[in-house]
């Protein structure tokens, strides 16, 4: 009459919940035991392992947002510009940029969580700007005047960095830490993004000047 049996085993391990690392390693040497017994229907749940299984979907999605958010934003510049080459120079401050901050990220020992992997995207959609105006106002002078392009567009762009700085900067306020490393990150981004704009990105536009034409960007009189 009673053919199948269920139960709930309830595992209470030495191991401080804290500790993410031999928390992972326990999660997987019980799913290697319940696959080698080969049980139907068998199921490991709890705080931790939702905790592990969503840290997996932050890094695969990490990737995937960061390269769609690109493509998008690649799309609408090089509708903007009506040139490969021109499109490619405005993403230097921000290609730069980005690679600033992860690097900073690792030397800091933080990790891309569920709240600071938001902010990847958002860097794009702010530091993409940097190289645009610049890069249009170079163009424009016509002269190859790096230092009228910065004295011009580089203060708006110093401006809306602060503004941006001070507005990620009220997350800090809050005792949740996931809202303080989103604005962390976010901080860390925008600001490489607007060195890498001012400082690296001027220099580099300065050395192509005499090449202007051979890279098909006409200067305008």
């Amino acid at each position: 009459q009673f053919n199948k049996v269920e139960m709930i085993v309830r595992i209470y391990p030495k191991v401080a919940a804290w500790n993410k690392q031999k928390m992972g390693i326990l999660v997987q040497r019980i799913d290697h035991f319940l696959e080698a017994q080969k049980w139907q229907d068998s199921y490991l749940t709890g705080i931790d392992i939702m905790v592990n299984e969503i840290k997996k979907l932050i890094e695969e999605n990490f990737y995937l947002a960061t390269l769609l958010s690109l493509l998008f934003v690649f799309i609408i510049v090089l509708l903007h510009q009506r040139s490969l080459l021109k499109t490619l120079l405005s993403f230097f401050p921000l290609v730069s940029g980005i690679i600033w901050m992860l690097g900073v990220l690792k030397l800091s020992g933080r990790n891309i969580t569920l709240y600071n992997f938001m902010a990847t995207p958002m860097i794009i959609g702010i530091g993409i700007d940097h190289g645009i105006h610049l890069l249009d106002r170079f163009i424009a002078g016509g002269t190859g005047d790096i230092a009228e392009t910065i004295i011009h567009t580089g203060k708006a762009i110093t401006l809306t960095t602060i503004t941006t700085v001070f507005g990620f900067s009220s997350l800090f306020i809050g005792h949740f830490e996931g809202f303080i490393s989103l604005g962390f990150t976010s901080i860390l981004g925008v600001v490489f993004c607007w060195f890498c704009a001012l400082f690296y990105f001027p220099s580099f536009l300065k050395l192509i000047h005499g090449h202007l034409g051979s890279l098909g960007m006409e200067r305008t009189k």
